[in-house]
């Protein structure tokens, strides 16, 4: 499976994928998304099951959304 945003015209942009594999590479982003492999999730259950307050939860949905 190819992600289109991460293919250049001439095939695999390599700063794309540096910057994809950037966002994913912190622990509370790979914890959400083990999480969401889960099922889907509210936000206030992240808030519990991670620990994290909503401000903070907010800015790392961000940076995978952007991801």
């Amino acid at each position: 499976m190819s992600t289109p945003a991460l293919h250049g015209a001439s095939g695999c942009d390599p700063q794309a994928v540096a910057e994809f594999l950037r966002a994913l590479a912190h622990p509370m982003r790979l914890s959400i998304l083990c999480r969401l492999l889960e099922g889907e999730c509210a936000v206030s259950g992240f808030e519990t099951e991670l620990g994290l307050k909503q401000p903070n939860l907010s800015q790392q949905l961000a940076m995978l959304r952007e991801a």
